[in-house]
């Protein structure tokens, strides 16, 4: 057990969003701030001279996305917030594709204007919002300024994710969504007392990600369960709503506000859908199951990862498990930067 004077060190140590932020903490953020974006920018900009060189015609799929753009910059210049039918329309530009990328496209066409320039600048601002998330996410999990710009380095060169940057599908922006969505509830998660604000922000990021692609919501659920589940049984324990529950709440419940609309609208898409995929399996007489769906994922997920990154995957998955309950995330992200040889530190 730590004894008394280190745990008292320790809360000495953390930063709370409500302490007063001197002059050395406000540079080294603008020495993060400009090193991210500067990382991040020049990638933008690798995209986009691989586009001013590359001439091929966007796939059927690609094709619908770009449209789609086109209908949802209509919609914006011609508003109509007051109006249900405005609403509806937004949500349904597609009614099997979520809307929140066609709206950041029409939001580029709207305001640059029309043209395969702008196209291709939309789809490089996702590949950038992506490797600025992921700074910030791994500077909040206190890691350190090098390894953070090194993880952008490594994301940016896996082959997969440059691929899909140089496309116009939804799979990029999708995971440049779910990271920036990752980082947000980390963030509002960081420090000894909940921000309200926070959670609304954080809230408003997580729908927007899960109007990215619906898989997102798959991959932001365990993590959002990480912290719901203690805060609920806290609650039960002490038979009160603490704090940190009431924030809780306020984030899954924005996230659920802003992206239902459309799912409520598609659920009828969808059924037709898998009842048609369903059957298509059936004639050629495969019976797929939810289990036998979630085989195939993992079968195929060696296909996609290099052999370095499936190692680290198994790795740190192995030493997940091995030491769950040993390592405390938040108490990890309350730390500062000058306490990192404290971030392993086991608690008995």
């Amino acid at each position: 057990m730590q004894g008394p004077k280190v745990q008292a060190e320790l809360e000495n140590q953390i930063v709370t969003p409500d302490a007063p932020q001197d002059g050395s903490l406000n540079r080294e953020r603008r020495v993060d701030a400009v090193l991210c974006i500067f990382l991040a920018s020049c990638f933008v900009g690798l995209i986009m001279l691989w586009f001013a060189f590359d001439h091929r015609i966007p796939s059927q799929d690609e094709a619908y996305h770009v449209l789609s753009g086109f209908a949802f910059r209509d919609l914006l210049a011609h508003s109509r917030l007051w109006q249900y039918q405005w609403w509806y329309h937004c949500f349904t530009v597609s009614k099997f594709y979520p809307p929140f990328v066609y709206f950041v496209n029409g939001v580029f066409e709207l305001l640059l204007g029309q043209s395969r320039f702008i196209e291709q600048l939309a789809a490089a601002f996702f590949s950038g919002l992506m490797l600025v998330s992921l700074y910030i996410l791994i500077r909040l999990l206190n890691g350190g300024r090098i390894a953070a710009c090194v993880g952008m380095l490594i994301l940016s060169a896996y082959p997969l994710v440059t691929r899909l940057g140089h496309t116009y599908f939804l799979d990029l922006p999708a995971v440049a969504m779910m990271t920036c969505a990752l980082a947000a509830l980390l963030w509002s998660r960081r420090g000894s007392r909940p921000q309200l604000k926070r959670g609304l922000l954080a809230g408003l990021l997580i729908g927007a990600a899960c109007l990215s692609k619906p898989s997102v919501i798959s991959y932001l659920l365990p993590l959002a369960l990480y912290f719901a589940v203690p805060d609920v049984l806290s609650a039960l324990r002490k038979k009160q709503i603490s704090d940190w529950l009431q924030l809780t709440i306020l984030t899954g419940a924005t996230a659920v506000i802003v992206c239902l609309p459309f799912y409520v609208v598609s659920i009828p898409v969808y059924r037709e859908w898998l009842a048609r995929n369903v059957l298509s399996y059936v004639n050629v007489g495969i019976h797929r199951t939810f289990f036998g769906n979630i085989t195939a994922y993992l079968q195929s997920l060696p296909l996609v990862m290099s052999p370095a990154l499936l190692g680290v995957f198994f790795d740190q998955l192995i030493d997940f498990v091995a030491n769950s309950g040993k390592y405390d995330l938040k108490m990890r992200m309350e730390l500062p930067d000058k306490s990192e040889l404290l971030l392993y530190r086991r608690h008995d």
